[in-house]
């Protein structure tokens, strides 16, 4: 099996168990989107900290030109993230999962025009396969077509496309500058962006003790996706965005909503048969891109 797959595959199971952390933090600890959009961040930095123990990095380096992949990545993920933190307070995530298959869309086409990576003309039925069963597997059974057509689902299709524009970057920039030199810099230095945004928001952002040691694991668990993702990226783009895109955060929700309805959501066994059978075809049509 290629790295790329192997780290891509590492990288769903941290980023679907993070994002269920995620959103019970927005439920039921962190009081608006704004202290969740700092403490985020505020912890991204201190585990970037931890990196130089991993592997030497030149923290300053001799050339700033070496940022030049850093900058554009910091603005698309201030911007994208601080979209997602708004979209979590108010979307379901039944609404958002089917939304983040839209990365399906804009990554390869990014990576076409920008990295000129190919999908070869007999995968496009699979990759459409997979877009519109990513749709079903998150099929809700209260949802309506106008629920739809409101200013957080714009701001989360911002975050997704975004969070596209990361995934070419990172290519690029680890390719440039190497991935740990790459990762440490967005970290460290991409954290000035936190210092320009915090007087505007600082006010909002005072919490207890409590809810930001609730998102830590969920921040830790993301960042541990984070790296094994952007080394995938390193090799190539659209493969490895397919594979961490997967809905594996369906059953883990479906195992919660059995275990506690009050965590996240709860439906009926119908809606959970409909939403695995559309992760069956996902799974599928990845097997036959992949193969």
């Amino acid at each position: 099996m290629p790295a790329f797959l192997i780290l891509s595959l590492i990288s769903l199971c941290f980023f679907s168990a993070s994002t269920i952390v995620f959103k019970i933090t927005a439920k039921h600890s962190i009081p608006n989107p704004y202290a969740w959009f700092f403490w985020y961040f505020l912890i991204y930095f201190v585990l970037g900290l931890f990196l130089p123990f991993f592997s030497p990095i030149q923290i300053i380096p001799s050339d700033f030109r070496v940022l030049f992949y850093n900058v554009p990545y910091a603005i698309a993920i201030y911007i994208g993230i601080f979209c997602f933190s708004l979209a979590l307070y108010k979307l379901d995530i039944t609404t958002m999962a089917p939304l983040s298959n839209w990365g399906n869309v804009f990554t390869p086409m990014l990576a076409f025009f920008i990295l000129g990576e190919k999908i070869q003309p007999k995968n496009m039925p699979w990759l459409l396969l997979i877009i519109i069963a990513g749709i079903l597997a998150t099929y809700n059974e209260k949802t309506k077509l106008k629920s739809f057509f409101n200013k957080y689902i714009y701001l989360y299709l911002v975050f997704v496309f975004c969070l596209s524009i990361t995934r070419i970057v990172s290519n690029m920039g680890t390719n440039a500058v190497g991935f740990w030199n790459f990762t440490f810099y967005e970290f460290f230095y991409g954290s000035v962006g936190l210092l320009i945004i915090t007087p505007f928001i600082y006010k909002k952002i005072k919490v207890g003790i409590k809810p930001v040691l609730f998102l830590i694991p969920g921040v830790l668990l993301e960042f541990l996706g984070l790296l094994a993702v952007i080394k995938a990226f390193s090799y190539q783009v659209i493969i490895p965005a397919l594979v961490s895109s997967m809905p594996l955060g369906s059953i883990i929700a479906f195992i919660l909503s059995r275990y506690d309805r009050r965590l996240l959501e709860y439906h009926p066994l119908k809606t959970y048969a409909i939403r695995f059978a559309g992760i069956f075809v996902m799974t599928f049509g990845l097997i036959m891109i992949l193969y």
